[in-house]
């Protein structure tokens, strides 16, 4: 079986960011040291979070059955847009980013066009 934790939280604060992710402050109580190393593996790591206000058990999950491609966790075009925001940040975050994007990605598809040609 897959690595999983689950233990008592609150979440503590919401932000949404420019990109339109949302970045979520999550509070615990204190954990045991194996609750704590299996969250410390789970570092950096993307997953799927469930959150309700009691002890999540196995029949209150009824989710539905999604392919997995543990080789490709992003498409192309996200995996293209996130390094297309960080170039962005990387200029200065100057303007809106969907216009930066819109603009950059405009500038990769007239390049190819002519490669056409």
């Amino acid at each position: 079986m897959q690595t999983m934790v689950q233990f008592p939280a609150m979440i503590e604060r919401i932000a949404t960011l420019k990109d339109g992710s949302v970045r979520l402050v999550v509070d615990t109580r204190e954990l045991q040291s194996d609750e704590m190393a299996k969250l410390f593996s789970l570092r950096k790591a993307e997953g799927w979070l469930l959150f309700a206000p009691t002890v999540i058990e196995k029949d209150d999950l009824d989710l539905p059955a999604l392919p997995r491609d543990p080789a490709r966790k992003k498409s192309q075009a996200q995996r293209m847009k996130a390094v297309i925001y960080r170039l962005w940040e990387k200029a200065g975050s100057v303007g809106d980013f969907e216009v930066f994007y819109t603009s950059y990605t405009e500038k990769i598809i007239e390049q190819i066009k002519e490669k056409l040609n």
